[in-house]
């Protein structure tokens, strides 16, 4: 009766050649292995005896040092096949070591997965989450289900792993794809392998079904090739918004990577012994400190040798980010749209993109002007524009509790009850754009609170009673009619709404639009602008408390 052995299957790229280091033998044995219609190799690492990682625990007190507690034993090895004009790479045990895996597809055993597995008996997934705290999640079900019955955003969630029941029986009961590798537990033999890899190209090669065809909106690019071709574009735009300032359609800005306590960091500085310190992230400021370091711009310049330093009000470094991991950037290349955020570059499906901003455009632009921003935080800002307007009120941090007071939300930042130019009540969201996790999170705010503020009088009653005269109505029984409350997102420090925003950050708003819409509000968005002193502005260390030092870019 034949055994089932665990097979990882990997494909290597076209471009790649079989005779590279695609695979890192060290002292690994290589055997031929006879397998009609291929050429296979057995590459055989050399196994390795170790104690338990446990025994330390007793050896550092020297004690039971004359204890046999025996020995793991790693092995692996990799079976190379290359069969009709591909080449494969079969790994055992710890053998996916030996492979080199930037030479390998980095879709295949996905790919493959999605069109192997039953829709109606998937047994497991993993994302990675796009939106405001990205996380990646393992959900596993005891029984066979659909994918729609898994929690997955189709629009903000990577699937980078599946697992259920296999639709051939080639490929035995079940059938698991993870990024680049495919594994199954095969009940054949050598001589079955080339049917086997050459069905897998070919389902790899089919298209998505019709439940899986989101899985190709976003993807993260890992082809060494692609990145390099982008990095280089990507410098030739730096270089030129260097040097002529910025063009019609450039989306390019210099962004935090994650989110940060702005209560905490309060400027940002170009080099590890640079004084100066600016309130805003700049990009223009930072490529000018290289070129007047460098004469010149190159990868290393961003990735290694120019870091971008988060200070507090005393100069001291909170954080450090290379200058590349702060770079937003948006374009198309050769016919695809690419994004580098966070220092990874996506690459994002054009219908995609077309349907995103479809949604963009229909959002309206808030009719009236708020003032410009010159103020040293947000929370200084809502003040002061309540301050200066007698139809707003600040709402800002007054957090109203629900629930026994163990959870808490903030209604809005302001509250406009007579802007002038309709009946409408606004509630306004203000959010300084630092990075796509803090408008993520502003626009997740904007849902939850109008979801909260229509659906529960507890929250209600709360709000008339701790803040009388803010809101048109007193009485916290009746639902409001949300047709008459717009929700307004008000973002400064960023070029122009909707068309500067990151991609994902789109993705987004476009959600909480949608879910807005349907709950019957109205939204805008609303652009702050940012005063030119403001944008100038540089503060020196041991001027952390006196006025600010205005300085050119």
């Amino acid at each position: 009766m034949l055994k089932v052995t665990p097979l990882s299957i990997y494909l290597l790229k076209s471009e790649e050649s079989s005779n590279t280091s695609a695979i890192k033998l060290n002292d690994a044995k290589s055997h031929n292995v006879e397998i009609e219609g291929t050429t296979s190799t057995l590459h055989v690492q050399i196994p390795t005896s170790n104690p338990p990682a446990f025994t330390g625990l007793f050896h550092a007190d020297n004690q039971l040092n004359d204890v046999d507690f025996g020995t793991n034993q790693s092995t692996g090895a990799v079976l190379e096949v290359r069969h009709a004009g591909k080449t494969f790479f079969i790994a055992f045990g710890a053998g996916y070591h030996m492979l080199e895996m930037s030479s390998m597809v980095p879709d295949f055993g996905l790919r493959t997965a999605l069109n192997l597995v039953e829709r109606k008996d998937i047994r497991g997934i993993d994302t990675a989450s796009n939106k405001h705290t990205p996380l990646n999640n393992r959900i596993q079900s005891g029984l066979g289900i659909e994918v729609s019955d898994f929690p997955i955003d189709i629009d903000e969630d990577f699937l980078s792993a599946i697992e259920g029941a296999s639709s051939e029986k080639i490929f035995g009961s079940r059938v698991a794809g993870r990024r680049k590798a495919l594994r199954i537990k095969y009940k054949g033999t050598l001589t079955g392998l080339p049917k086997l890899l050459l069905r897998a190209y070919l389902k790899y090669s089919e298209e998505l079904p019709n439940e899986f065809k989101w899985v190709d909106n976003i993807r993260e690019v890992t082809e060494s090739s692609v990145t390099t071709s982008l990095n280089i574009e990507l410098i030739k735009r730096l270089v030129n918004l260097y040097k002529n300032g910025p063009t019609t359609g450039d989306n390019l800005m210099l962004i935090a990577p994650e989110v940060y306590e702005s209560e905490l960091i309060t400027g940002f500085s170009y080099g590890a012994r640079n004084k100066e310190r600016s309130d805003l992230l700049c990009l223009e400021r930072y490529l000018s400190y290289i070129m007047q370091k460098e004469n010149q711009l190159n990868l290393k310049h961003l990735k290694v040798d120019h870091k971008v330093y988060a200070k507090d009000d005393n100069h001291n470094t909170l954080q450090i980010w290379s200058g590349y991991e702060c770079i937003y950037c948006e374009f198309i290349h050769n016919g695809k749209h690419y994004e580098l955020r966070a220092g990874v570059w996506y690459e994002i499906n054009t219908d995609f993109v077309k349907e995103i901003n479809t949604v963009m455009g229909r959002i309206p632009i808030y009719p009236l002007a708020l003032p410009e921003y010159n103020h040293d935080s947000e929370g200084d800002y809502n003040k002061d524009v309540a301050a200066n307007d007698t139809n707003i009120k600040c709402l800002d941090t007054k957090n109203i509790y629900i629930g026994g007071g163990q959870s808490r939300f903030e209604f809005c930042d302001l509250v406009n009850l007579n802007n002038g130019h309709d009946k409408l009540t606004d509630l306004i969201h203000v959010k300084h754009y630092t990075s796509s996790a803090t408008l993520s999170h502003l626009f997740s705010q904007g849902v939850v609170s109008a979801e909260i503020f229509r659906a529960s009088e507890v929250a209600r009653q709360k709000l008339y009673t701790n803040h009388p005269g803010v809101m048109p109505l007193t009485d916290p029984e009746a639902m409001p009619d949300t047709g008459k409350y717009r929700v307004v997102y008000a973002i400064y420090d960023i070029a122009e709404l909707p068309t500067k925003l990151p991609f994902f950050s789109k993705v987004n708003l476009k959600n909480a639009y949608n879910r807005l819409k349907v709950l019957g509000y109205e939204v805008a968005l609303a652009h702050i602008k940012v005063s030119s002193d403001k944008m100038a502005s540089l503060k020196y260390k041991g001027q952390a408390n006196k006025k600010q030092v205005s300085a050119a870019a």
